[in-house]
């Protein structure tokens, strides 16, 4: 997942690129929880969500991170610790949660 800033842009909220990839990771989860068998244990369907989360959500992370050092080594004044911050909230906050 890559997103192209705007040098000039000095905000520091999370990028649109974060807020739309937790929309659809909110989607897949909807839609895998509904998906399950009956006959899976409480394990296999938190396995099976976790494989997703991991999926979608690792690269969240690392985009943010990413994006902040890129940015920051070309605008030095850019507050790049609020903006990881801002991201990771919006991350552990917005993000779905599994409710296996």
């Amino acid at each position: 997942m890559t997103f192209i800033q705007d040098l000039d842009d000095l905000e520091v909220a999370p990028p649109l690129v974060i807020q739309d990839h937790g929309q659809v990771l909110r989607e897949i989860m909807v839609v895998y929880e509904s998906s399950l068998l009956e006959g899976e244990t409480p394990e296999q369907q938190a396995s099976g969500a976790k494989q997703i989360m991991d999926s979608m959500v690792d690269p969240a992370i690392e985009m943010c991170l990413t994006a902040s050092e890129e940015k920051h080594k070309l605008r030095q004044k850019w507050d790049y610790r609020v903006f990881v911050l801002n991201c990771l909230t919006y991350v552990k906050v917005r993000m779905p949660r599994v409710s296996l």
